[in-house]
């Protein structure tokens, strides 16, 4: 049984929710912090090891990630940027 990897209808891929938080649009941007507070969070507290900063951590990691959104060249290497602010952050 295969399955349809093409998006549904109405449902936005991250790359076209990249492109627009690339352009100012805060809910696609939001859109796109929503999965990953938690695993962002986690990923700090493992590396910072302590629970205050990797909270300080993973708000710094947002807004660095907010701030530098338009720099981003490549839409489909959101995950990989976003991982690179994360270590350079902790």
């Amino acid at each position: 049984m295969a399955r349809d990897l093409a998006p549904s209808p109405g449902r936005v891929t991250e790359s076209r929710l990249v492109e627009r938080a690339r352009a100012g649009d805060h809910d696609a941007f939001a859109a796109l912090v929503d999965g990953r507070v938690e695993p962002t969070f986690r990923t700090a507290l493992a590396i910072l090891g302590n629970e205050a900063d990797a909270r300080d951590a993973t708000q710094e990691i947002f807004l660095r990630a907010w701030t530098h959104i338009p720099e981003l060249r490549d839409s489909s290497l959101f995950p990989a940027w976003l991982g690179r602010i994360v270590i350079n952050t902790c």
